[in-house]
């Protein structure tokens, strides 16, 4: 349950990005700007470890990573765990 919501935490905070990319031309440098274009009052954490989400930005895009290092990460929207479902499923 707890990957799931973090993992769910960390699609949000990759849509904030494309939001923000899409509005001001530029990756958010940092999780205040993903907060108020999302509008929310409290940054989002990790269930399990309680600490707030890791974010990188370079020239290329950027990476969203889970700070208990457990539940993966987002590169410039592709998730660490895309296609675990399809290996799951025999496909």
């Amino acid at each position: 349950v707890e990957q799931s919501q973090c993992r769910a935490n960390l699609n949000t905070l990759s849509t904030d990005q494309a939001l923000f990319r899409t509005n001001y031309g530029r990756w958010a440098p940092g999780m205040e700007e993903l907060d108020a274009i999302a509008g929310r009052s409290r940054t989002l954490v990790c269930p399990t470890c309680g600490d707030e989400y890791l974010l990188v930005v370079d020239d290329g895009g950027y990476t969203l990573s889970c700070p208990a290092g457990t539940h993966g990460s987002i590169v410039t929207g592709r998730p660490s765990w895309a296609g675990e479902q399809e290996q799951r499923a025999g496909g």
